[in-house]
């Protein structure tokens, strides 16, 4: 009586190993690039033995970039990016 409400809608397809394609996976050379930079701050003055810091950083990586006499390509790359706060303290 229950067995339709476990039932999945649509049902799952099974695969074997002879219906994949392993080359399907293949990609061509790609490159990226990847700048970063991180400034970074530590406050001597504040205690005899320990040195509190802090720090902000960021980063962006893209793809290459094509010259007019080269093949387009179809940007299988991600571009990301990001930013960061860090902080702590060191003892001397």
């Amino acid at each position: 009586i229950e067995q339709p409400i476990v039932v999945d809608n649509p049902s799952p397809v099974f695969l074997f190993p002879l219906q994949l394609n392993p080359h399907s996976a293949a990609s061509p050379r790609l490159i990226t690039h990847k700048l970063f930079a991180h400034l970074s701050y530590g406050i001597e003055d504040c205690w005899s033995w320990i040195v509190p810091y802090f720090g902000l950083g960021a980063e962006i990586e893209f793809q290459g970039i094509n010259r007019s006499n080269m093949v387009q390509t179809d940007k299988t790359t991600m571009q990301q990016w990001g930013i960061w706060f860090k902080g702590g303290w060191y003892f001397e």
